[in-house]
């Protein structure tokens, strides 16, 4: 048998599986069986497969669907990929929702079988045969599989198109009365039905499901789900090769079912959906009671009573809130539901409004989840009805409204103490979906780890199922068993194998980086039974010595000593048979993971829909930890954001952490802003509440070892890895003064460029980089330009735009740094609280902006929304250029603060900044003018070489000798005469500096300020009195150095005609 033995071969059958029965996509229906806890009898049936479970606020994507049970939100599990390779693996048994959501089908299937258990098995297959005949006579393919039971059949006709689920049914119809099994008033014997069993969807679910063939290797060999030879009942021995011979070969043209069904005259009887029963699904807008109805429900229950007591409302729980909403949505009472929340810590109207609209889709809360939750103020025996029944739920408490008068109860209701006893429970109406265990048969109370940590549904554990022979368990792993032998060699037993680690470890991925390089994502309990992920190239599994079992054990992994080799061998075993793929991110940003882009932060992968599919691997664990968050959005806005505003440095430092992920959009390069002034003046807190958007602010004075704010005293190689694990966000550097000032230029220009130094391996080539881009912000004492003169450097052009000075005293002189408005505080308890705030609530701003963006480019797609952004970009530059006149690499400053004031547009716009644009613009513009003044009329390159020059010229001016008079100076570097200033060729370098001399006498040629001959910027020197030798100078025009032009007495007067002069 040519069972897939590979997961890619595995998951290329999924693929012709999938492609052959259609249906939905969106829901794979799960056979469940398992016995619940406390039960003897087993539950069985088909459900949706429920996911993972999901916050109330969660926005379903396209092509998800979710289902509440029990007040709690789930996303159902789609008919993917690995879903159905779970299935042929035979760890999983599923279905296929025939009906799409165009009303089509890929397939007809008749369903026989013996219902009662009194027919011989010849008997069915008989009729199945005959049926089989008929569909072979009138040119249809059909297929036969025998079913789970063994003792039914399923006849699938497969179309390669879908076809209308009504004429579909129309044409097995036709069939089955050829066949004789049905006519017009009775069913055939063993025939049951149809699949799909209904022409329309109702609106009501999914329709009807059929269980799908191959459900695993082993059900397949003992004639189960599988394929059978129509001419002897026989299984076919190869059901891999048959199933792409029938997806070759073997399904039926479409445009053979409307010209069958007009020849046989049965397209007047193609049902209609006038036939169908009338159902409409609940919207949002319907209501089910009044507004009197509900209030007798929050008098005669305990829970809604004090739920919606108004000085209650602040210990209200979130599933308790949702609960009581879900009750409450029953009625044709919003305004109330809302009084009702309004006093809730995390109520927002569009927040209650969701939840309202939400619980209307489903059903209410019961009492016995509310209990659950934590509230025990019901009554002991659960609340009655009129008629003795006792009420499964507190919305069917309104029976009551036209029965009996509402009591008075006036008292507000408390939540009771834990000391006080629980009330019984109160039998819950039957779940839609049945309560799976959360073990192999064991009790969940029981279980070591906590209760959220997500099962694999093929184990309905936390680890999957492993390979035949490894044994893994809460006891830990096992390795395989081994046989027993007696004296002569002869196995009498298998032995138990030895425990190889103490705690359950399995892998839970493979990936793939953007170098191309598989490694995979190890999951285990440490020893306090939590959750944790390593990530380790798959390359590591070959390693000698134990030196992966030791790095396991550094982060809580309890092995077994001498084992480690054995651990590697199981990893090795599980990751060939691991089925998920995903992909790892060695960097945070922005990720294009399969063409959608995702960013990467250490504890979340932002616009991954399918969770898991995105991995952030890196070596540097400890130094990611300071990217996290504490507190919510609310909290960062009320403490830090808002006492930023009327205060424009503040403002631009948390914008210039906000454009981050702008860059990228942008095509925005990396560089920064460099604040500097007094001690104590806020700069400081500067980067503190830049740091704030994307993790913890504390002043690192105060938390230097978990603050993201970093230290320029470090080397240029740690400050690369550094920017790498800041990449698309910012990078906060304090007090630059502690840099080399001989490595400061060279590191502007190595964190501006976004990749670190060349480095090559030991065995050849270079190594891999990882790149970054962002925006980093210093500050200092001192300017750049000043630092780097302390190691004798000038601030080159490319330096002084890629980290301009912006000057943080106070414009108006009062002394109190970066802060104009206190907003009616002392300035320094308003710093001090400001700075406590960015060290207390962080980390949620930044990714709140960019999953708002993410959901925007979803929405409008990637290029049509960059394009739009990139054309609000220009205008906004072209508005900060307005009445200023700059160079190119100045206008590269200005794009860099076109970048950030859309990005607070945009913040703005997203709820994330509480300022309005008009103040985002002119926070910009402020800081704008601010580097402007620092400029001075020096802007370009070209301007600060020819000051230079300048300078140089005047301080050394006692070192040209006046070529009319005699008598030498000693170490003279060139002449004067009357009129003009001619440095010897040789002594140019020197007095250009850092600055290109090319540059500075083609300036100076262009300006008319340097006489030079036939295109020559150096000619020989006028005749020296007292010398013979004429040196070769560049004759420079003493109006250059601001003093008045003479033509008097001037040596080159006869310039024109040189035989006189030279």
């Amino acid at each position: 048998m040519n069972w897939p033995r590979t997961p890619e071969g595995m998951r290329d059958l999924a693929a012709q599986l999938l492609e052959l029965v259609g249906g939905r996509r969106d829901a794979a229906p799960r056979y469940f069986d398992f016995i619940p806890p406390g039960q003897v009898a087993p539950v069985k049936g088909w459900s949706p497969w429920r996911g993972r479970r999901i916050e109330t606020e969660y926005v379903l994507r396209e092509g998800e669907r979710d289902t509440v049970k029990d007040g709690r939100r789930y996303l159902l599990k789609p008919l993917d990929l690995e879903a159905i390779a779970l299935h042929l693996r035979g760890r999983e048994r599923l279905g296929v929702y025939p009906i799409d959501t165009d009303e089509q089908v890929k397939f007809l299937a008749a369903d026989f079988d013996d219902h009662d258990g009194t027919l011989p098995p010849e008997a069915v297959w008989r009729e199945v045969k005959n049926f089989w005949e008929v569909c072979d006579s009138q040119e249809f393919i059909a297929h036969i599989e025998r079913s789970k039971s063994g003792t039914g059949y399923h006849v699938w006709l497969f179309f390669d198109v879908p076809v209308p689920a009504a004429k579909a049914r129309a044409v097995g119809r036709y069939l089955m009365e050829e066949a004789g099994a049905l006519d017009e008033n009775e069913d055939f014997s063993t025939f049951d039905r149809f699949f799909p069993n209904q022409p329309y969807l109702t609106g009501k679910g999914f329709g009807n499901l059929i269980g799908l063939p191959m459900c695993g290797e082993q059900n397949y060999l003992e004639g189960r789900n599988a394929w059978v030879n129509p001419e002897t009942g026989d299984t076919i021995p190869d059901g891999a090769g048959y199933l792409g011979e029938i997806l070759a070969r073997g399904r039926n043209p479409v445009t053979e079912v409307d010209k069958a069904l007009e020849d046989w005259g049965m397209a007047d009887r193609i049902e209609t959906r006038d036939a169908m029963p009338e159902h409409r699904e609940r919207s949002g807008d319907e209501k089910l009671g009044t507004g009197e109805e509900l209030e007798t429900v929050i008098q005669r229950c305990a829970f809604m009573r004090w739920a919606t007591t108004p000085e209650n409302q602040p210990d209200v729980a979130e599933p308790l809130w949702y609960a009581m909403i879900s009750n409450g949505a029953r009625f044709d009472a919003d305004e109330r539901l809302h009084g009702a929340s309004c006093h809730h810590g995390g109520y927002s109207h569009k927040e209650c409004q969701d939840k309202i609209s939400h619980t209307r889709r489903g059903s209410p809360v019961g009492c016995e989840v509310i209990r659950r939750e934590g509230f025990s103020g019901c009554p002991r025996n659960g609340c009655e009805m009129p008629d003795g029944r006792i009420v499964k739920s507190p919305a069917g408490l309104a029976y009551w409204v036209n029965t009996r008068a509402v009591p008075d109860v006036s008292e507000p209701v408390r939540m009771p103490d834990d000391s006080e006893p629980a009330s019984n429970a109160v039998e819950s109406p039957m779940p839609t979906m049945p309560v799976e265990a959360d073990g192999q048969g064991e009790d969940p109370e029981s279980l070591p780890w906590e209760k959220d940590i997500p099962l694999y549904p093929c184990s309905r554990m936390p680890w999957p199922y492993v390979e035949e022979g490894w044994d893994i368990s809460t006891e830990g792993l096992r390795m395989p068993a081994r046989p027993i032998k007696d004296s002569k060699g002869k196995v009498v037993g298998m032995a138990e194998g030895d425990r190889i680690a103490l705690r359950p470890i399995w892998v839970h991925a493979i990936t793939k980086d953007m170098f191309g390089s598989r490694g995979a994502v190890i999951k285990f309990f440490d020893y306090d039974w939590a959750l944790e992920t390593a990530f380790i190239p798959l390359r590591r599994l070959s390693e000698a010595g134990g030196k992966l079992g030791m790095e396991l054990r550094d982060q809580g992994m309890p092995l077994v000593a001498g084992k480690e080799k054995w651990v590697c061998r199981y990893l090795d075993d599980s990751a060939n048979n691991c089925m998920r793929r995903a992909l790892t991110a060695n960097k945070l940003g922005w990720f294009d993971a399969q063409k959608k882009p995702v960013f990467v932060l250490p504890e979340t992968i932002i616009g991954d829909s399918h969770e898991g599919s995105v991995f952030f691997q890196t070596n540097n664990q400890q130094d990611t930890a300071c990217i996290g968050f504490n507190g919510t959005l609310n909290q960062w806005v009320q403490r830090v954001a808002m006492p930023c505003s009327g205060n424009p440095l503040l403002m631009f430092a948390t914008l210039c952490s906000l454009a981050g992920p702008f860059l990228k959009l942008c095509r925005g390069e990396s560089a920064g802003f460099h604040f500097y002034g007094a001690t104590s003046g806020g700069k400081t807190t500067l980067l503190q509440v830049a740091a704030s958007v994307w993790g913890d602010g504390t002043d690192p004075q105060e938390g230097a070892d978990h603050t993201s704010i970093r230290k320029w005293h470090s080397t240029g190689n740690a400050l690369e890895a550094t920017a790498q694990m800041h990449n698309d966000m910012v990078l906060c550097l304090d007090e630059v003064g502690q840099v080399d000032p001989g490595e400061l230029g060279n590191i502007i220009y190595m964190l501006s460029g976004g990749q670190p130094k060349g480095r090559s391996q030991i065995e050849g080539g270079l190594k891999k980089q990882v790149t970054w881009r962002l925006l980093f912000l210093s500050n200092g004492e001192m300017t750049v330009g000043q630092i780097l003169a302390q190691a004798g450097q000038a601030e080159k052009g490319g330096q002084r735009h890629r980290l301009p000075d912006i000057p943080c005293d106070n414009p108006y002189g009062d002394g109190s740094g970066v802060v104009i408005k206190s907003h009616g505080k002392p300035v320094k308890p308003f710093v001090d609280d400001l700075k406590a705030a960015c060290g207390e609530v962080f980390g949620v701003a930044g990714p709140a902006l960019t999953g708002w963006l993410i959901g925007r480019i979803e929405r409008d797609g990637f290029f049509p929304f960059v394009g739009k952004l990139r054309e609000q970009l220009t205008t906004l530059e072209q508005k900060l250029r307005e009445g200023i006149d700059l160079p190119n690499d100045g206008g590269r400053v200005v794009r860099r603060m076109a970048i950030i004031c859309l990005a607070g547009f945009y913040a703005a716009q997203a709820g994330v900044t509480p300022w309005d644009t008009d103040e985002v613009f002119q926070a910009v513009v402020h800081v704008r003018n601010l580097w402007l003044k620092e400029l001075g009329e020096e802007i370009s390159e070209e301007d600060r070489a020819l000051a230079y020059f300048r300078a140089q010229l005047l301080q050394n001016l006692a070192l040209f000798r006046n070529i009319e008079h005699e008598g030498e100076i000693k170490d003279a570097i060139g002449l004067r005469g009357k009129g003009h200033i001619m440095p010897y060729t040789h002594a140019m370098k020197q007095l250009a500096g850092p600055f290109d001399q090319n540059m500075i006498l083609k300036a100076l040629l262009r300006d008319e300020l340097l006489w030079a001959e036939s295109g020559r910027l150096a000619r020989k020197c006028p005749r020296i009195k007292g010398r013979t030798d004429r040196p070769r100078v560049y004759a420079v025009k003493d109006s250059f150095m601001g003093e008045p032009e003479s033509m008097l007495d001037d040596p080159w007067e006869s310039i024109h005609t040189p035989e006189q002069v030279w």
